[in-house]
C-alpha cells in the first residue's frame, strides 16, 4: 500500500540509492581488482566460438585435414560492477509508475498471458476452417462446465456447513472444521469430549492464585457479555453476589479445547489466521482500553484454557430466555516494564511481564472476539527467571514442566 507520504519518501530514498551504488561503483570498487569466475570465462568462449562459427562461410572445396588445431584458452577478463542494467534503469520509474497505476501488485500481465493460451490451445483443436467459429463453441462449452462445478462445490460446503434437519449427530462430534469461514473472527470446536466441573479447578489447585475465585470471576465475565458491556479490563468486579446467581453455567460444566483459531488482516492486506493453544503458542495481543498520555496501545495475555460452555442468564435483565452457549479463555496478564522506554527513535522492542500474583487481575478471562492475533514473545535472557511473580510450585498458571518464570520479555514486532 502506497500513500502520498510513503510514495515521496521511496522516491527520495531511490535518489539517495542511485547516489550511494555510483559512489560505490567510483570509490569502492576502484580499489579491488576482479576478473570473470571460471565458469564465466568458459561461457564467453562458448559464445565467441557459436559467433565464429556462424559468421565463417565454408569453403566450397576446401581439402579435409587430419590434424586437429587446439582450441585457443581464452585469457580471464577484468569484471567490473555494472551499473548500465535494466534493474537499475528502471528504479527511476517506480514512483512514477505508482502514481498513474497503483502499487505493482494490483495489476499483473499474467491474465492475458493464460488467456492467451487458452486460445492457443481451443484453436489446435479446430479443423483451421473458420476458426473463430470453432474456437467460440469450444470455449461457450468450457465455461458451462466450469460454473456448473463451481455451483456443485458450493452446494457441497453449504450442505457441509449447515446439515439438513433428521440427521443422527454425535453431540460430541467436533465439527469445527465445518464452520470454518474466513469471514468470522475466529473459530473453536464445540467438542464437549473434555468436560470440568466448575468445582474442580479450586480443588486440584488448593491455594493456587492462578484459581482464586475461580467462579465468581467466571461468571463477572460472562455476566457483563451478557449485558454487552464493554471490556475495561477489570473483569467488572462490581457485580454482587445476587446479580451473579442469574448466570448458570448448565451441569456446572466447561468444556477445554484444544486450539482457538483467529482470522486477521496481514499487514500488507491479506488473510492471515493464527493458531493458538495452552502448549505451544499461548501469547495473544489485545487492543488497550487505557486511554490518556503514555497509555499502552495492546496488552498481551497467556492462554490457560480454551472453553466454551452453555449458559442461562435469569433475572429482569436477561435478553434471552434460552440457553446460550458462549466462548472465553482463560488467562494470564502481562503488565508493561515499569520505566521502560521503547520504540523505533530508541530502538528498544515493548518490554512486558506477568502481572504478581498478589495483585488481583493478574488471572482472569477474556473474550476470544476480541484477541487481534498471537504474538510472541522473546524472553529477556539478561534479567533471568523469577519465582516472585507467581508463589506457588505447582501452579495451573504454568506449564507443568515450569516452577518459575522468566521476569520479563520483549514483544517481537
Amino acid at each position: 500500500m502506497h500513500t502520498d507520504s510513503t510514495l515521496d519518501l521511496l522516491e527520495s530514498t531511490t535518489t539517495e540509492l542511485g547516489r550511494e551504488m555510483r559512489s560505490f561503483r567510483k570509490g569502492t570498487c576502484a580499489q579491488f581488482h576482479t576478473t570473470e569466475l571460471p565458469g564465466e570465462q568458459a561461457a564467453r568462449a562458448r559464445r565467441k566460438s557459436r559467433k565464429k562459427k556462424s559468421n565463417n562461410v565454408p569453403a566450397v572445396h576446401a581439402e579435409p585435414t587430419t590434424a586437429t588445431r587446439k582450441p585457443a584458452v581464452e585469457k580471464s577478463e577484468g569484471k567490473q560492477f555494472n551499473l548500465i542494467t535494466y534493474k537499475f534503469h528502471a528504479l527511476a520509474d517506480y514512483v512514477k509508475t505508482i502514481r498513474l497505476f497503483g502499487s505493482t501488485d494490483s495489476y499483473t500481465s499474467q491474465i492475458g498471458e493464460l488467456a492467451h493460451r487458452c486460445i492457443k490451445r481451443l484453436y489446435s483443436r479446430t479443423n483451421k476452417k473458420n476458426a473463430m467459429e470453432q474456437v467460440t463453441r469450444h470455449e461457450r462449452r468450457e465455461t458451462k462446465f466450469r460454473l456448473a462445478r463451481e455451483k456443485a462445490d458450493a452446494d457441497s460446503r453449504s450442505k457441509a456447513r449447515h446439515p439438513h434437519h433428521g440427521v443422527n449427530e454425535s453431540p460430541n462430534q467436533d465439527t469445527s472444521s465445518l464452520d470454518q469461514d474466513d469471514e468470522v473472527h475466529h473459530y473453536m470446536s464445540n467438542s464437549r469430549n473434555s468436560p470440568h466441573d466448575l468445582t474442580s479447578f479450586t480443588r486440584d489447585f488448593r491455594n493456587d492464585p492462578a484459581t482464586k475465585d475461580f467462579i465468581p470471576k467466571l461468571k463477572n465475565h460472562l455476566l457483563g457479555r451478557l449485558l454487552d458491556r464493554e471490556f475495561d479490563g477489570d473483569e467488572f468486579s462490581d457485580f454482587n453476589d445476587a446479580e451473579r446467581n442469574t448466570v448458570r453455567i448448565v451441569n456446572n460444566r466447561v468444556y477445554s479445547v484444544s486450539t482457538l483459531r483467529v482470522n486477521y488482516t496481514t499487514y500488507d492486506v491479506r488473510r492471515g489466521q493464527d493458531s493458538m493453544n495452552p502448549r505451544t503458542h499461548a501469547d495473544v495481543m489485545v487492543r488497550s482500553p487505557e486511554t490518556g498520555p503514555g497509555a499502552s496501545q495492546f496488552w498481551y495475555a497467556r492462554i490457560l484454557g480454551v472453553f466454551h460452555a452453555s449458559v442461562y442468564h435469569s433475572g429482569p435483565l436477561a435478553q434471552t430466555s434460552s440457553v446460550q452457549p458462549m466462548e472465553f479463555l482463560w488467562v494470564r496478564w502481562f503488565g508493561s516494564a515499569v520505566g521502560y522506554r521503547h520504540g523505533s527513535k530508541r530502538a528498544r522492542l515493548p518490554k512486558v511481564g506477568f502481572v504478581p500474583d498478589t495483585d488481583e487481575s493478574a488471572f482472569g478471562f477474556l473474550d476470544p472476539s476480541l484477541v487481534i492475533r498471537g504474538c510472541h514473545l522473546i524472553p529477556a535472557f539478561v534479567d533471568g527467571r523469577t519465582s516472585d511473580l507467581l508463589r506457588c510450585e505447582h501452579s495451573a498458571g504454568r506449564a507443568a514442566d515450569e516452577v518459575d518464570d522468566w521476569e520479563a520479555f520483549y514483544v517481537n514486532m
